[in-house]
This record gives structure tokens, sequence and C-alpha cells, in this order.
């Protein structure tokens, strides 16, 4: 499974959003209707499932699951 794959899984489980409404453009306050706490809990749920951390700044950068795939393709600490 492609990390793309792997992280719209996580997201669809972990914001309770179905697999098929989550695309790359996806922002996810406004189409994917998370909080910012809920955001943290997704991220977390990333780097645990993938093993890979992300900085706090980072982490603040993230709006789309673009942003969030890039950041873990990249598999580093920095934005």
């Amino acid at each position: 499974m492609n990390l793309e794959k792997q992280l719209t899984k996580i997201i669809s489980e972990t914001l309770g959003v179905e697999e098929e409404k989550i695309s790359l453009d996806s922002d996810f306050y406004t189409d994917l209707n998370a909080s910012k706490l809920e955001l943290v809990d997704l991220i977390l749920a990333c780097q645990q499932k993938l093993n890979i951390n992300l900085s706090e700044e980072a982490i603040n950068e993230i709006k789309t699951v673009a942003d969030l795939l890039k950041l873990f393709e990249e598999g580093t600490d920095e934005i």
C-alpha cells in the first residue's frame, strides 16, 4: 500500500470521513471539518503508524492532505 493510500485510510479512521471524500486537495478545516485538536490527534496517529516524526513547526503549517503527505514523504523533522 502506498503512502497516499495509507494516509487516506488513517485520515478516514481518525476523522470519521469516507475515504472517497478525501483527496490531496482536501483542506482539513473546511473540507473535512477537523478541529485543531482533531488534526493533532490525526498527526499523532500518522506518526505512530508510519513511524515518522514531525516537528511542531511543521505540524502548524499543515492545511491540506497534500501538505501532510509531502511532510511524510520527506520523512523529515523540518518543513
